[in-house]
């Protein structure tokens, strides 16, 4: 029996009438029919769109050997042949890779329905699929994505203390490193708020400011020092980020800590030595056998300042990924979103051809913006042994940059990096990206909104200089004179560490090179940078 929408064809194939012809041409479906020796009696527009044929090129021809991968042939035959052998009528699903002229490979999914004259007499398979290529790669980068933000997320956990409260500052989440360090169980701090860890060093007016800052929804860094379950005391370096509503007002608190009491220890000691050094050279003049004793504890002290020193460049670069680490939240947060709403939009599938590029495009987008932040924040945040090499200056200024854009625009405050990328230096990348990093913290920090702060590259003799340049207050000379200073700040108590310079000169030192402030009251500060050309032996912090 003739099927009702068709007219009799060469070797029994239905061919469709021109009306049903012109309703298969109308649809978005890609649609093709196959008679039992897989040869094409039926294709629309749609699918010779895709495939790049003209009707002429497609129909009569075997459909595997013209639009399937050849490493897919074999396997697309075999089922072919079984569904025709079952001899009964029936529907199906199935995805797979068809091959287009221009030997491009799309995925469709396809929908198919064996035709029959009679039961048991199958005369073809009438499929309609629809082209998901771009929807399987988005998921494929989706799934990589989601990946590496968990890898983010564990490398986290696993180095930082994280808790996390409600308005009122209850604690409504506690990472395992939180109840290690405070050795009290994750059911004893849920639904506690932080002065059950108050170690009672902090005044009142301490925390009051600390209050005060996040509930004006800006962030909050310091140091606290914090007491355990048994009695001990143990300090945290403190970022807090308030999360929050439509409104601007607070919906929680996550608080990022990382256990600095090595450091403070090291403070101390440090503090103790030079106080000793002080005393030891006051009477090295008068007394001959103590100025022997004090060369020894000279060299003592010497030794035991660069194991400090390194120890207080990790405690530093901690500190500013702790700032950091609120910028990439924002940063990976909002691109996330995106996708996550285009993957939803997608999977409904009311979107046009048109509208589905468009959103694969934005999806594309963000997801790339997430690759590139949580990359730039782990090669910043990585520990390894100082290794010097050939770096590019402008590659290693905008992996600083990138990592500092959130705070640049939450300050209104634009960088413009001017280095050529002709310009090479021999050091040891990580080190000197945290020099960077703390000068150029320093300058967004004093610049106003909407000035410019400048980063380039000036010559001198043989050396060359990273000059960052701010238009804030400036410094005057006695402030310049203790700039790198340990301990020495003029930021408000919570809000420096006192030791960002200090690190900087002790790193370029180490390079051979120099630092050098150049200051004009109510027009700026430039601080550079500066390091030998060819490379210098490098004696390194650690």
């Amino acid at each position: 029996m003739q099927h009702p929408l068709s007219q009799a064809g060469s070797a029994g194939a239905h061919v469709p009438t021109p009306e049903v012809q012109r309703y298969l041409d109308l649809s978005g479906e890609l649609i093709v029919q196959l008679d039992p020796n897989q040869r094409v009696t039926l294709v629309n527009r749609s699918l010779l769109t895709a495939l790049g044929y003209t009707a002429a090129e497609v129909l009569g021809r075997d459909w595997f050997d013209l639009c399937v991968p050849e490493e897919d042939r074999c396997e697309g035959l075999s089922s072919f042949h079984a569904i025709m052998k079952a001899k009964a009528s029936g529907t199906g699903r199935a995805e797979n890779r068809i091959l287009t002229k221009s030997g491009e490979i799309c995925r469709v999914s396809w929908r198919f329905s064996v035709l029959a004259e009679q039961p048991g007499r199958p005369v073809g398979l009438l499929a309609s699929g629809e082209d998901v290529t771009n929807q399987r790669r988005a998921e494929h980068e989706l799934a990589r994505a989601t990946r590496e933000l968990q890898a983010y997320q564990q490398a986290l956990d696993s180095s930082s203390i994280v808790a996390i409260t409600d308005p009122r500052g209850r604690i409504v989440h506690v990472n395992d490193r939180l109840c290690e360090v405070s050795q009290y169980s994750r059911e004893e701090l849920l639904g506690q708020d932080h002065r059950l860890l108050n170690s009672g060093h902090h005044p009142k007016s301490f925390f009051q400011s600390l209050w005060s800052t996040i509930k004006g929804g800006r962030i909050w860094r310091g140091d606290i020092r914090n007491r355990a379950k048994d009695g001990s005391v143990y300090w945290v370096s403190t970022t807090i980020v308030p999360f929050l509503d439509e409104s601007e007002k607070p919906l929680q608190y996550v608080a990022i800590r990382n256990e600095i009491t090595e450091r403070k220890v090291a403070e101390a000691a440090l503090e103790r030595t030079v106080r000793e050094l002080s005393s030891a050279r006051q009477h090295e003049a008068e007394r001959g056998e103590a100025l022997q004793i004090a060369n020894t504890e000279l060299t003592r002290a010497h030794a035991q300042i660069r194991e400090e020193q390194a120890k207080l460049i990790q405690a530093e670069k901690l500190s500013s990924i702790g700032l950091l680490a609120a910028g990439v939240a924002h940063e990976i947060n909002n691109p996330l979103s995106g996708v996550m709403a285009c993957i939803k939009a997608l999977q409904e599938g009311t979107l046009t051809a048109a509208r589905q590029n468009e959103y694969f495009s934005t999806a594309r987008e963000g997801l790339s913006r997430i690759e590139q932040t949580v990359r730039g924040l782990l090669e910043f945040a990585a520990q390894r042994s100082p290794a010097p090499s050939e770096v590019q200056a402008f590659a290693l200024v905008d992996a600083c940059l990138r990592l500092t854009a959130p705070l640049a625009r939450a300050k209104s405050v634009q960088v413009v990096c001017d280095i050529p990328k002709t310009v090479h230096l021999f050091v040891d990348r990580p080190q000197l990206m945290q020099a960077v990093m703390n000068v150029l913290l320093n300058a967004l920090y004093a610049s106003p909104p909407q000035e410019v702060v400048r980063v380039e590259a000036v010559y001198r003799e043989d050396l060359i200089g990273l000059q960052i340049r701010d238009r804030g207050a400036g410094m005057p000379d006695d402030v310049i004179s203790r700039a790198c200073d340990p301990f020495f700040s003029t930021k408000p108590e919570g809000e420096g560490t006192g030791l960002g310079l200090s690190v900087t000169m002790s790193i370029v030192k180490a390079h051979g090179g120099d630092i050098q402030f150049d200051s004009v009251p109510n027009e700026g500060t430039a601080v550079t940078l500066w390091l030998p050309k060819e490379g210098a032996p490098h004696r390194g912090l650690a």
